[in-house]
């Protein structure tokens, strides 16, 4: 049987140490000695798999990865989250943005390693503030959050695999040209917003005193509906 494998990142980018330049791996190797070789257009690697399962782009990974979270949460008897027929999904993924020179660089949950009563004490936070602008936001794991929201207040968004170790400023959401002025939701506000809410959380501030990277802020993205 063919098989398939998507290996994200798999070429070393010409800024990377020398270790890392010289490093073999030979599994690897002897897999692409054997591999048919063809070259597709540049696209981010989720889309390039959402396109083999006949998905086109904007991608609603929102909705299809918390359909996999409901998999596991039956199989282990937690309640599955669903949407209403005019609501969709988001990602509200915890993450570290850290000042790097003249710009404000994001990192993701990887380097946050959020224990699950951090993880809800901080989703509490932000539901407690946007409950009544009609978010609803979810934690089924601590490193992936996702917030339901009205179909028509989608914003368009950058996938986090896109914005990591980037300077975050012409990355933030954008409401959908189809949004009604002044009505609904600011999303660039919500962030700053969050942000505000998150910096001064008691959970960081246990963070920082222990020398840990805060969650001081959430990346929106992959929206849609299943």
């Amino acid at each position: 049987m063919p098989l398939d494998v998507l290996v994200f990142d798999l070429l070393v980018p010409s800024d990377a140490p020398a270790a890392m330049r010289e490093m073999r791996l030979p599994a690897l190797e002897k897999w692409l000695a054997r591999a048919a070789i063809a070259r597709e257009e540049r696209r981010p690697g989720a889309d390039w798999l959402a396109l083999k399962f006949g998905l086109c782009p904007p991608v609603p990974v929102a909705a299809i990865a918390l359909a996999g979270e409901a998999t596991s949460a039956t199989a282990t008897g937690c309640a599955k989250l669903t949407a209403l027929p005019d609501e969709g999904w988001l990602r509200a993924d915890p993450v570290h943005l850290r000042i790097d020179g003249g710009s404000l660089a994001l990192h993701d949950a990887a380097i946050l390693e959020l224990t699950r009563a951090e993880a809800d004490a901080l989703v509490a936070a932000l539901q407690s503030h946007f409950g009544a602008d009609g978010l609803a936001f979810h934690a089924p794991s601590p490193d992936r959050w996702y917030v339901r929201v009205a179909r028509s207040l989608l914003p368009r968004t950058v996938p986090l695999a896109e914005a990591l170790r980037r300077n975050v400023f012409g990355l933030l959401p954008q409401n959908a040209p189809s949004a009604v002025p002044n009505a609904g939701i600011n999303w660039r506000s919500a962030i700053t917003e969050a942000q505000m809410i998150l910096a001064a959380h008691e959970v960081n501030a246990q963070r920082e005193a222990a020398g840990a990277p805060a969650a001081n802020s959430v990346w929106f993205w992959g929206e849609g509906e299943l």
